[in-house]
């Protein structure tokens, strides 16, 4: 899969719409939060053949395309947080997508790249909504919070100086600590081991499985509020999951109170095998979220490493238990 960088590159806009140096067209009149909302949420569709998603992925190899420069806008919360996370088109428009030179927000490869920037995190908040929400919707102090995110690479690695502030930015209440781990984070860290993200949100990265996380004692913490796997894979290549799972398991029976764990799929076959395997080692057979579409899914179509003819999309999939 491609690594998302800085440079935002716009092609492919809809028929039909009037579009001024590449732009849409409004009148003088400034566009609502609803406006924006929906036009983006509009821009958000899938080809609905394989052959045409494959001729997407295509494009973007060859870089059928211009680039865009594009300087993602200061975070600007317009609306109460808990409408925020609706969907891509209310979460894009309330953080500050409104106006110069902000007005791309209509462009489809550039909406298209910022999912695939942003589904970690805003995946994560969603989960946390619904998963955790007396600690997410209490305004009464300052609460802590704790995320594990297991089987992390190189990319949530990559992402997380910009991007996963979100996670604080919509949070501003709790105070945050996310830890990464996972064997394939850089054994020299593109960013310090342990990294001050916002006021309220600080980062840690453990170069190590989920089991020796748990077991080292000098960096076990209390039980989490959430454990995430993003795109884990664990139905196709199960081995290296095993013990970390075992022991997952074993810390939410430990526990004093509920460990929600949150996992995400590349499509629906992805989370089947996932699925299957997690039931192997005892998860229960009932979830918190059931096996469905993720609302805050990235509409990035890209190859799988595994299978060249079949693509996939980031956190497609999620559930929960």
């Amino acid at each position: 899969m491609m690594n998302i960088s800085f440079q935002m590159r716009m092609f492919c806009t809809r028929n039909g719409i009037w579009r001024k140096n590449g732009f849409r067209h409004f009148s003088t009149k400034s566009p609502s939060n609803d406006d924006i909302s929906t036009e983006i949420n509009s821009l958000l569709f899938l080809p609905s053949s394989l052959q045409e998603r494959m001729d997407v992925v295509e494009m973007e190899e060859r870089g059928d395309h211009d680039r865009l420069h594009f300087a993602i806008p200061s975070y600007t919360l317009k609306k109460p947080r808990e409408t925020v996370l609706k969907s891509w088109g209310h979460y894009f428009a309330n953080r500050g997508f409104d106006g110069p030179p902000s007005l791309a927000y209509h462009n489809k490869r550039l909406i298209t790249m910022l999912t695939a920037a942003y589904t970690g995190p805003i995946t994560i908040l969603k989960g946390l909504e619904i998963l955790n929400a007396d600690h997410v919707n209490s305004t009464e102090g300052k609460r802590r919070l704790e995320i594990h995110v297991v089987g992390a690479a190189s990319q949530e690695e990559t992402l997380l100086l910009t991007y996963w502030t979100e996670i604080g930015a919509l949070l501003p209440h709790c105070s945050i600590r996310i830890r990464l781990i996972g064997p394939e984070l850089s054994a020299r860290a593109i960013i310090d081991p342990n990294v001050t993200l916002s006021t309220n949100l600080a980062a840690t990265l453990h170069q190590c499985s989920y089991d020796e996380f748990l077991i080292n004692k000098k960096v076990r913490s209390s039980a989490p509020d959430l454990v995430v796997m993003l795109n884990p894979g664990i139905g196709t290549d199960f081995q290296p999951w095993e013990r970390s799972l075992s022991q997952l398991l074993e810390l939410r029976s430990q526990s004093s109170r509920p460990v929600p764990i949150l996992c995400t799929a590349f499509d629906e076959q992805d989370q089947e095998r996932d699925l299957a395997a997690l039931q192997r080692v005892g998860f229960p057979e009932e979830t918190q979220i059931k096996p469905a579409d993720n609302p805050f899914a990235s509409f990035l179509l890209e190859r799988s490493q595994n299978d060249s003819g079949r693509i996939i999309r980031c956190n497609a999939r999620w559930m929960a238990f």
